[in-house]
């Protein structure tokens, strides 16, 4: 041994033994040596209740614990193993460790009683003094495993081995398992959603919408780089002819129709995607799951997600805006939070310039903003939110206005602010809008009447009643002016809003039942879900399947304008100007629906065009102007129109049938006619 450290004495190995029984390894020691090193060990007659050298401790393992020794906590064998080793290291590093000069009791005092242990006097000790030991105590040796059982998830990068780096794996990898799991209900959602969108992309040609949007954004794309001629689309478009029609362009020359599609699927997908961040942030995550959930299994959503109009996108960038007001309240610093408030009022004023409709759940989105910071940062904090919101979108469509002038003026108000009523029955839009959204709706009033009894806060209350009331906005609308057109692809942004409250309604539903009986709770919802995806994406079938399939005529038609070109009279021009793109369409081909009766008869009767093709079709889907929303104010329908002109074309007798072929949708059959000009022009 060196002369530097202390020699072993009796003293010290007892020591170093009852640090080993501290650890649970050693059986107790004998009591003349108990008494040596301070202890009070346990008697021949049994357990002495009666402390002894001023310590009160209770007998475990066969002696009295030092009443500063903290208590041993049950744990399994592997810990008890883990720390008898360390317990053992300990004594013997202590051993090896020069002796400290004596210090004054006032040190002593001051010193921690946790990292130094003293012999006690020789007056109260059977045998000499023992040395004075620096190191850790037995309390220091008992506590440090306390403290690794429960280790911290390591950030990325390399480990440290120690002994416990085994369990920090493990529950590293449990925890990345879990976020994993908690993800897995969005997955499902947005697989379930993508397959039944995706199975409409190619199951019909472009309807007259899809097809006149995707030629707008060709010619707008060729008058921005060959200064080529426009028809005045901003006049009668329903959305800004420069915002979606282009970009649904890019995607069409990429993928053509079913690339087009696909795009307003993401967009769709998009959507889900922020419903539920949105909804987890305002209720928790199980809501925002069945609120993802209810959304996809709408029918016009899954519709929406295989229809390639303004919809879509004005739908995702809806959502963006509420997204990123509602993620402005996490944030800690006011510049942060105030340009992510900027941005969702540049993205509300994207949605408006979209789709002009888009424009009824402004203040939805408004309201939830400023709710949302209302009862996270105060009332102030919300007010201040919801005002720099409305006054940055008011001034972001003010600018987009003067940019756009006159005609996109005139477009708004003959599309959106002041458009002709229809016919249709109030009770009627309402029936069937409660069809396709009405089990959302109910779920979605039943969730604020929840949070109504059960939260005390105003700002949930509002912002709970006001998503619920966002379900009835497109059918009250469409009702008030009796139009039914394109009511189904408007209910699902009301749908989309309620969604979220319709899913804390499901979770107050699964948490109100006895606990014995939730999962049976949550396999009924489930199911319900599951049932209402089939119904809607029966809906959504039958929907895509309203308009005829174009692709049969495409051949005949195409041929006969090679063999011989001439100029085309049809009531099919938006979907002819979108097959027929080599033939320069909008420039020789006269769309009926845009022209008076009394200039289709004249056409007919003077024989200034080439070919007449007509379809016959049943219903008023194809009434009135090439865009929807002025189409829904004409009188008559295509079907009429076309017994009008069939009439023309057999009292003048200079057309000859070429061709009829047979179509059918999923709720008529009809023909495509062509006739050809057989005689001079008058």
């Amino acid at each position: 041994m060196s002369g530097t450290h202390q020699p072993v004495t009796p003293g010290t190995s007892a020591e170093w033994r009852r640090r080993r029984e501290v650890s649970g390894n050693l059986p107790a020691a004998p009591d003349d040596e108990g008494l040596r090193n301070g202890f009070d060990g346990k008697p021949p007659g049994g357990f002495d209740p009666q402390p002894r050298n001023g310590f009160d401790g209770d007998a475990r393992n066969g002696f009295r614990v030092p009443a500063y020794a903290i208590a041993l906590q049950p744990q399994d064998a592997t810990a008890r193993f883990a720390r008898s080793q360390r317990a053992g290291l300990a004594a013997m590093l202590g051993l090896a460790v020069p002796v400290a000069p004596s210090r004054p009791r006032a040190a002593e005092a001051a010193a921690p009683a946790a990292h130094t242990l003293e012999s006690p006097p020789a007056s109260a000790t059977s045998g000499p003094a023992g040395p004075v030991l620096v190191g850790p105590s037995p309390a220091a040796v008992v506590e440090q495993p306390a403290v690794s059982r429960r280790p911290a998830v390591s950030p990325p990068g390399p480990r440290t081995t120690d002994a416990g780096s085994g369990e920090e794996t493990a529950t590293a990898q449990a925890s990345d398992g879990f976020a994993q799991l908690r993800a897995l209900p969005l997955i499902v959602v947005l697989t379930v959603q993508a397959f039944l969108s995706l199975r409409l992309v190619t199951s019909n040609t472009a309807y007259t919408d899809e097809a006149l949007y995707l030629w707008a954004g060709r010619l707008e794309w060729s008058h921005w780089l060959h200064h080529t001629s426009l028809p005045p689309f901003a006049s009668y478009f329903s959305g800004a002819p420069v915002v979606y029609p282009p970009i649904v362009a890019l995607a069409d020359g990429i993928g053509g129709l079913p690339g087009a599609r696909v795009l307003s699927l993401c967009f769709m997908l998009g959507a889900t995607v922020l419903l539920h961040g949105i909804t987890r942030r305002i209720f928790d995550r199980q809501s925002a799951a069945f609120a993802a959930a209810l959304f996809a299994a709408l029918g016009s959503a899954q519709f929406l997600g295989a229809f390639a109009t303004y919809d879509a996108m004005a739908l995702f960038l809806l959502a963006t805006a509420v997204w990123v007001g509602v993620r402005a309240a996490a944030c800690r610093t006011m510049g942060a939070r105030l340009v992510l408030l900027l941005l969702a009022a540049a993205a509300l004023v994207a949605a408006d310039a979209t789709k002009y409709a888009a424009a009824l759940f402004d203040p939805v989105v408004l309201i939830a903003i400023a709710c949302f910071h209302w009862r996270e940062l105060g009332r102030r904090a919300g007010m201040a939110a919801g005002a720099l919101v409305a006054g940055g979108t008011a001034i972001g469509v003010a600018i987009v206005l003067a940019l756009g002038g006159k005609p996109y003026i005139n477009g708004i108000v003959s599309t959106t602010l002041a458009r002709s009523p229809g016919n249709w029955p109030i009770f009627g839009i309402l029936f069937v809008s409660a069809g396709w959204v009405g089990v959302v709706t109910v779920l979605a009033v039943i969730g604020a009447v929840v949070v109504t009894c059960t939260q005390r806060a105003g700002a949930m209350k509002v912002l709970a009643w006001t998503l619920a009331a966002a379900a009835f906005l497109a059918p009250g609308e469409q009702a008030r002016i009796h139009v039914f057109t394109s009511l189904f692809k408007h209910v699902a942004f009301g749908g989309w809003f309620a969604a979220a409250v319709a899913g804390y309604a499901l979770t107050a539903f699964v948490h109100a039942v006895p606990v014995m009986k939730s999962r049976g709770a949550l396999k009924v919802v489930t199911l319900g879900i599951a049932a209402a995806t089939i119904s809607g994406g029966m809906l959504a079938v039958n929907h895509f399947g309203t308009w005829q399939n174009i692709d049969p005529v495409l051949p005949t038609l195409a041929t006969t304008l090679r063999a011989h070109p001439g100029s085309l009279l049809t009531d099919e021009s938006p979907p002819l100007y979108y097959y027929l793109e080599e033939f320069e369409p909008w420039q020789f081909l006269t769309s009926i629906q845009d022209s008076s009766q009394w200039a289709v008869s004249r056409a007919i009767s003077q024989r200034r065009v080439e070919y007449i093709l007509l379809s016959f079709t049943v219903g008023g889907g194809g009434c009135g102007n090439v865009d929807p929303a002025v189409r829904e104010t004409q009188a008559q329908c295509v079907h009429n129109i076309d017994l009008h002109v069939l009439y023309q074309i057999i009292s003048d007798g200079g057309y000859r049938l070429i061709a009829r072929i047979p179509y059918q949708t999923t709720s008529f059959k009809s023909d495509y006619m062509l006739w050809v000009r057989v005689g001079p022009q008058r």
